[in-house]
């Protein structure tokens, strides 16, 4: 059995903070980039794994925005002090469902630079929907310092 693999990350100032515990290790992992504008503005890229778990911590949850824009089906957390999102949630039959940005890790440069661009238009709603339950984290757990 492999061993639990624990990567830590948080925004710039540290207001929001998490930690991914995972059985995968980092080359495991498929880092994804979005292209669509927001995520390509941002820089972001993405690690999830749908047997691991996320906890989101805040310092000043009132220092926190919930951005989402097209099918407003995901939040993006942007801590509103220093502007970095660290983490994506996304609400799928009253359970909470997550994906990271790996540049908001501690070890983000065992990633490497190297990101799948993915693209996801013309994915319906549904496919979408299926797509986040299928492949992002499906335990997010939330706590404040």
């Amino acid at each position: 059995m492999a061993t639990e693999n624990v990567l830590k990350g948080n925004c710039h100032c540290g207001n929001i903070s998490l930690e991914f515990r995972t059985k995968l290790s980092t080359p495991d992992f498929s880092v994804r980039k979005c292209d669509c504008s927001y995520c390509t503005k941002m820089g972001s890229r993405y690690i999830s794994d749908p047997n691991g778990e996320l906890t989101i911590k805040y310092k000043d949850e009132n220092q926190v925005s919930k951005y989402s824009f097209g099918t407003k089906t995901a939040s993006f957390l942007i801590c509103m002090n220093c502007g970095v999102m660290p983490v994506a949630v996304c609400s799928l039959d009253g359970q909470d469902f997550g994906i990271v940005n790996v540049n908001s890790l501690e070890d983000a440069d065992h990633f490497g630079r190297h990101s799948k661009l993915m693209s996801y238009d013309g994915e319906s709603l549904g496919e979408r929907l299926a797509r986040r339950k299928r492949n992002w984290i499906a335990k997010v757990i939330y706590t404040d310092d």
